[in-house]
C-alpha cells in the first residue's frame, strides 16, 4: 500500500517531509524544478522498514538512501534501485554475534532435534530480500559427547524450526570436543518462493551437491535464520559458539 509523505518545512531549495504522524523527519528533497523532473535526496529516510518499503515512490528514485532502525541488532542502511530497496555498498550484516569455548551462545542438551535459541534472531521482513539477492550465513557448532552422529544445520523459512529449507547441512561425527564451522549462502533469483545452495561445495572447489530450497521459503512474508540439530543422540550436547547472517544484492 503507498503511503503518503506530508510537506513539514522548506529551507531553501530543500524540502522536508514527515509521515501523516508527524513522528519524524521521513526524507528531504531537493528540487531544480519539478516541471524539469528533478527530485533528488539530498538526506536518508529514516524509519521503520514497514513505512520505508511502502513509500514506493522514494524507491523509485534510484540512489536514494534509509535507515530501517528495526531491522538485525542496530539497523540496517539501504539505497534504492528504482524498484527495491537494497543493502547499502552491497551487503549489510543482519545479526553477527560470538562467544568463546568457554561461554557459548546456546546450547542443545538431551534433546535429539531442536533449534538453537540465539540471543537475537536474524529475521528478514516481508520484501527485504530483492531478485538477485543473497542471505550469506556462518554458525560454530561445538559437540561433547560421542554417543552418535548429529545433523547440523544453517537455515531460513517462515516458521523458524527445523521445517525450514537449510541453506546447509552436514553430518556431525561422534567425536568429543569436535569443532564444526559451517558457511553458505542461499541464492535468490527473480523467484520470490525459491532459493538455491550449493550445500557443501567450499569456495574455489567443484561438487555435484546442489539444491533449489522451496519449503517455507517466501521473501513476501518474513523469514528467519535458524542454527538446529537433529538426528542427534540425546546423551551428548551442542553448543553454538558464534554465528553471522547477512543480506548482500
Amino acid at each position: 500500500m503507498r503511503k503518503q509523505l506530508y510537506e513539514y518545512e522548506k529551507k531553501g531549495l530543500v524540502t522536508y517531509w514527515r509521515d501523516a504522524a508527524r513522528s519524524g523527519i521521513m526524507f528531504a528533497q531537493a528540487h531544480g524544478g519539478r516541471a524539469a523532473g528533478f527530485d533528488i535526496c539530498v538526506e536518508p529516510a529514516y524509519g521503520q522498514w514497514t513505512d520505508l518499503n511502502a513509500y514506493d515512490y522514494l524507491k523509485a528514485i534510484p540512489g536514494a538512501e534509509a535507515f530501517a532502525w528495526d531491522i538485525g541488532e542496530r539497523g540496517i542502511w539501504l539505497v534504492a534501485d528504482g524498484t527495491y530497496w537494497r543493502p547499502r555498498n552491497g551487503r549489510q550484516i543482519i545479526v553477527q554475534r560470538f562467544g568463546t569455548l568457554a561461554a557459548p551462545l546456546a546450547s542443545l542438551t538431551g534433546v535429539a532435534s531442536g533449534v538453537f535459541a540465539l540471543p537475537k534472531a536474524p529475521e528478514f521482513p516481508a520484501d527485504l530480500i530483492a531478485p538477485n539477492s543473497r542471505v550469506v550465513a556462518q554458525a560454530d557448532v561445538a559437540r561433547t559427547g560421542a554417543n552418535g552422529t548429529a545433523t547440523l544445520a544453517i537455515r531460513l523459512g517462515t516458521a523458524g524450526t527445523t521445517a525450514d529449507s537449510s541453506i546447509y547441512q552436514a553430518s556431525m561425527a561422534a567425536t568429543d570436543a569436535l569443532l564444526a564451522q559451517i558457511h553458505q549462502s542461499a541464492r535468490f533469483g527473480a523467484s520470490t518462493t525459491t532459493f538455491y545452495t550449493l550445500i557443501n561445495t567450499g569456495q574455489n572447489a567443484q561438487a555435484t551437491n546442489g539444491a533449489d530450497r522451496t519449503t517455507n521459503v517466501n521473501t513476501a512474508a518474513k523469514m528467519t535464520g535458524t542454527v538446529t540439530i537433529s538426528g542427534a543422540n540425546t546423551l551428548d550436547s551442542f553448543a553454538v559458539l558464534g554465528y553471522s547472517f547477512a543480506l548482500e544484492g
